[in-house]
């Protein structure tokens, strides 16, 4: 910038970012994606990290207000055109690592699975293929997908039945495979207590153990018929074994379908779930991972008539102070 002296000569003066006052530069750093991008401003100095930190504590409490105040606005992200893009699918697992979420697997509307994994950049929104490596799972739809340090860990699952030979049934599975994030592999995990192959189930991680409860099992092996459970099952992911944990008595009907919410390392929240044929569950239980028998007990819910009227296989997660879930409007069901 150059100011005119009386003298009759110009005198430079050098402007930067650092002359910038902190409400501005906070606004700037709010347009920042808030990835990967705003973690690395933070790095630039302690003026910067102050600020990068005042812009993520009022985007967390937009945030909260927004979801308390039904204030949400969705965003359709539409792929780049030469970019990779991730087949329609339904009844996938997903979860997040750091700036990216994993997707594996799920179905097609013609029962066709995948064995596939897609990674989104959450920084640059932009879907990613790794081409994977070791022993890859089955194509499978509704199984389990959780993170653990710096792994993935996918258990159980269903596949519909190829066309031949005829009135052949769908077919469960009880894999489970890790997927190593920085060395790109799947590895197959042999255990010798495993549960009973399952597909629907939740799963949860709560400390060094994946907590698995309920899922569609086969009651039947010889008439092909199937159930819902509400067993609990404890996959220690240091040790690499499973256990069936004791609970209380009083516990949830049978179901698959249901949400898994990790309140802590000693609390899991269960909401809704189908046990049948016109079972819809929306009821919600807390667990509490007590020694050495683990707790139920029903959540009384106030204002229940406003509650999600159909809490089945619709995905839900902790925000902050809220549980969010998502289905479908009541007007397109009709």
């Amino acid at each position: 910038m150059n100011s005119y002296n009386p003298t009759g000569s110009f005198i430079r003066f050098e402007s930067t970012i650092d002359d910038l006052p902190d409400e501005v530069l906070e606004y700037i750093l709010s347009l920042v994606a808030p990835y990967k991008d705003l973690q690395e401003c933070s790095l630039v100095c302690k003026r910067w990290q102050r600020n990068v930190k005042n812009v993520i504590r009022h985007a967390q409490k937009s945030l909260n207000r927004a979801i308390s105040d039904f204030n949400i606005r969705w965003e359709n992200i539409t792929p780049a055109e030469m970019a990779p893009s991730i087949t329609k699918r339904y009844s996938h697992s997903a979860c997040r690592y750091e700036n990216s979420m994993y997707i594996f697997g799920g179905c097609t509307s013609t029962s066709t699975t995948f064995n596939d994994m897609w990674r989104l950049d959450l920084n640059k929104r932009q879907w990613v293929r790794p081409l994977t490596m070791g022993t890859y799972p089955s194509p499978k739809a509704c199984a389990s997908l959780v993170c653990y340090k710096e792994a993935l860990i996918l258990f159980g699952g269903w596949t519909h039945p190829s066309p031949y030979p005829l009135h052949q049934a769908w077919r469960l599975f009880n894999e489970l495979h890790v997927y190593g994030i920085v060395s790109n592999r799947w590895t197959c995990i042999n255990t010798q207590t495993t549960p009973p192959a399952m597909a629907g189930h939740s799963a949860t991680v709560q400390g060094e153990w994946m907590v698995v409860f309920g899922g569609l099992q086969k009651t039947n092996v010889l008439l092909g018929q199937y159930g819902s459970s509400n067993d609990v099952w404890c996959f220690n992911l240091e040790n690499q074994t499973w256990n069936k944990q004791a609970t209380t008595e009083i516990k949830p009907h049978s179901r698959y379908g249901q949400s898994q919410i990790s309140l802590d390392d000693r609390h899991i929240l269960i909401l809704g779930g189908c046990g049948g044929p016109n079972m819809v569950f929306s009821d919600v239980w807390l667990l509490s991972l007590t020694d050495p028998v683990w707790t139920w007990q029903k959540v009384s819910v106030r204002n229940s008539q406003w509650g999600a009227t159909h809490m089945w296989c619709h995905p839900a997660c902790k925000v902050l102070a809220f549980i969010s879930l998502l289905q479908m409007h009541i007007n397109s069901l009709n």
